[in-house]
This record gives C-alpha cells, sequence and structure tokens, in this order.
C-alpha cells in the first residue's frame, strides 16, 4: 500500500506545471475548428465534418430487423445497435443512405 509520503514522492516528480506548455496550447487551439450551422467547438476537421453528417444531414440508417424502430446517422452505431440489441455481427458492406424520419 502506498504512504502518503510515497504518493506526494511521486506527485512531485511527475508535475509538469513548470513546463512551458504555451507552444502546444497554441496548437491546440489553432486545431479548433466552429461549426457554421450551430455554432458548436470541435477538435478537430475530422470530429466537424463527422458532427456535420451525423447531427445536420438528416439521412437515416434504419435497423435492417424487422419490428426494430432504431435508426442513427453513423453506421457505427447501427453495427453496435446489431451487434448488442439482436446478436448480429454485421458484414462490411457498401452502405446504403434512405430518407427516414424517426418517431
Amino acid at each position: 500500500m502506498l504512504t502518503i509520503t510515497l504518493l506526494l514522492q511521486i506527485h512531485k516528480a511527475f508535475d509538469t506545471s513548470s513546463l512551458d506548455m504555451s507552444s502546444s496550447a497554441q496548437a491546440s487551439e489553432s486545431r479548433v475548428q466552429i461549426c457554421d450551422i450551430c455554432g458548436q467547438s470541435l477538435a478537430s476537421s475530422s470530429h466537424l465534418a463527422r458532427h456535420k453528417s451525423s447531427v445536420h444531414q438528416g439521412t437515416y440508417l434504419p435497423c435492417p430487423v424487422s419490428g426494430c424502430d432504431f435508426a442513427t446517422t453513423r453506421q457505427d452505431s447501427l453495427n453496435n445497435h446489431l451487434q448488442r440489441t439482436h446478436g448480429i455481427t454485421p458484414q462490411k458492406q457498401e452502405t446504403k443512405f434512405v430518407a427516414y424520419t424517426p418517431r
């Protein structure tokens, strides 16, 4: 079991408060992307692209299981749903988007 003294020594050894973080902070600020539709700030251009397609695009992937009304804008969410809810491991295939309005 670690003693408080040992924990304080470890913390002191890994203390980074004295490091100059200005260059990395500036680099991360320059990567911040703002959505021109809703104004949300995102960490990178890939996050912005994913945000726009999943929030603002309006096309849905419905669950192919009969009687299930689940729909999502992202293929990975549909794959997770199929696996967790229906026990189906999806095969890799081309995705077809369809117009769908959730209930």
